[in-house]
This record gives C-alpha cells, sequence and structure tokens, in this order.
C-alpha cells in the first residue's frame, strides 16, 4: 500500500509543480508586457523596420507564445489516452523552445557588441560563428544527455507523469555551458570598449558619448543577469530532484527574455 501511496503522491507534486511554474512564468512574462507596453507602443510601433526591432518582437513574443504552448501542453497530457504524446511533445517543445529563445537575445548582444565597435565587419564574422557552434552545441548536449524516462500513470487519477529510469544518470547540468561559453567573450568585448571610452572621456571630463556608456552598462548588467541565472540552472541540475530542475529552467527562460526585452527597450530610449 505505501508504494502505490509514495507513487500517487509524486505523480500529483510533479503534476502541480509543473501547473504552478508554468503559469507563475507565464504571469511574470504578462505583467512585464503590461507594464512596459506603453513602451513597446511608442518606440517599436512605428517607424522603418530594423534588425534590433524584429528581434525584439521576436524575443518577447515568442517567449510569451511558448510559455502559453507549456502552460497548455501540462493541462492537455492529462487527457485520457494523450499521456504517452503528450510527454513527448512536451519534451520536444521544450527542447525547441529553449534553443530558439536563447537565439534572439544572442543576436540582441552581438548587435550591441557590433555598435559599439563601430560596424566592424569581423565582430558579425565571429558572432555569426560562435551562435552556430553554440546553438549545435546546446542540441547536442540536451539530446544526448536527456536523462532515460519511464512513463508512470495512475489511470483512475487521468494523470501522468515521468520519472527518470532506475540507474540511469543525467548530465543535464552542462545543457547551459554553451550559452555560458558565448556570453563571456562578448562580455569580455563590452568591457574592453568601456574601459577605452572611460579612458578617453577621463580627458574630455566625462561628457558627451551617453549612448556608448547606456551600451557598456546594459551589456554588463545582462551578463551578470545571465551569470546568476545558468549558474543557478547548473547547480539546480546538480542538487534539486528531478521536477525542482525543471522549475528552475523555466524561470531562467523568462528572466533571460525579459532581460533581452528591457535591453532593447533602454536602447531606444537612450
Amino acid at each position: 500500500m505505501s508504494s502505490i501511496q509514495d507513487l500517487i503522491t509524486t505523480v500529483y507534486r510533479q503534476y502541480y509543480i509543473t501547473q504552478c511554474v508554468h503559469f507563475s512564468s507565464l504571469t511574470f512574462l504578462l505583467w512585464d508586457y503590461i507594464v512596459t507596453f506603453t513602451d513597446e507602443v511608442e518606440l517599436f510601433w512605428t517607424g522603418k523596420w530594423s534588425y534590433p526591432r524584429v528581434l525584439f518582437f521576436v524575443n518577447r513574443y515568442q517567449a510569451i507564445g511558448w510559455q502559453m504552448v507549456h502552460t497548455v501542453g501540462v493541462l492537455t497530457v492529462t487527457k485520457p489516452g494523450f499521456e504517452r504524446v503528450g510527454h513527448v511533445w512536451m519534451h520536444n517543445m521544450i527542447i525547441i523552445s529553449a534553443v530558439s529563445g536563447i537565439i534572439p537575445i544572442q543576436l540582441i548582444l552581438s548587435f550591441r557588441v557590433y555598435g559599439l565597435y563601430n560596424r566592424a565587419k569581423w565582430i558579425i564574422g565571429f558572432f555569426a560563428v560562435a551562435i552556430l557552434a553554440t546553438t549545435a552545441a546546446q542540441l547536442y548536449l540536451v539530446i544526448k544527455f536527456s536523462p532515460a524516462v519511464t512513463q508512470i500513470s495512475i489511470p483512475f487519477l487521468k494523470i501522468s507523469a515521468c520519472q527518470p529510469t532506475p540507474g540511469t544518470t543525467s548530465h543535464l547540468f552542462i545543457a547551459p555551458i554553451p550559452a555560458l561559453v558565448f556570453d563571456v567573450p562578448a562580455f569580455l568585448l563590452v568591457l574592453l570598449r568601456g574601459v577605452s571610452h572611460l579612458r578617453a572621456q577621463r580627458n574630455i571630463g566625462f561628457r558627451g558619448a551617453a549612448l556608448i556608456r547606456l551600451l557598456v552598462r546594459d551589456s554588463i548588467q545582462y551578463f551578470l543577469i545571465i551569470v546568476v541565472a545558468y549558474s543557478g540552472s547548473i547547480i539546480a541540475f546538480i542538487k534539486l530532484p528531478d521536477i525542482e530542475t525543471f522549475a528552475t529552467f523555466t524561470y531562467t527562460a523568462s528572466i533571460i527574455s525579459v532581460s533581452g526585452s528591457r535591453m532593447l527597450i533602454n536602447l531606444r530610449k537612450g
């Protein structure tokens, strides 16, 4: 009897934590959308189309869209007859959304560094290679090191969950590392440009070039947020049970998306 009770407790726990995570993450994204909507209308709804404008809409709306898909998916997988297909579908959606959510952020950061270096062509070439390499590496790591899972169904509860197969080990904690590897040289390039700018400004009493200071400041703040978010995910992958690990990953994706949108808003305001 105790094993059945433990099974029911585990499945219920996974189901409700997953629900709470998706709903709260979606709420966070919608809250940011509401408080910055007037800025979006004023700064991005009119004028000529540009790469930053396209990236703003892609980053913001795909994050909200993917989170809605995940939220609907959590409710759908509990319907009778849909459990097996539902969990495979959710797993694939999580992988796709994770990778597609990181690419716009990397492009936003690349164009910011590109602007800081007066549109030097080598910056574009460097980041193009870096984005392709890190995207390929993330896909490989997620697919290669995803743990084998066993589906657990409670028919009379119409709820199912996936548990790691006994004897298998997950190494997904290394999945965020390629994104960090991309961000480190970007941060160093921004820091180098910021230091050279401060040296030049010191000679003229720190006047002018407010846009460069804004770019450097926001880029450094973004990097610190990214380091904290990814480090938290890595620690969670190692230390926490699987469902809590999933929760930290979902919040990390939302935080990164909001950070990217705020960078572009600040840039337009500046």
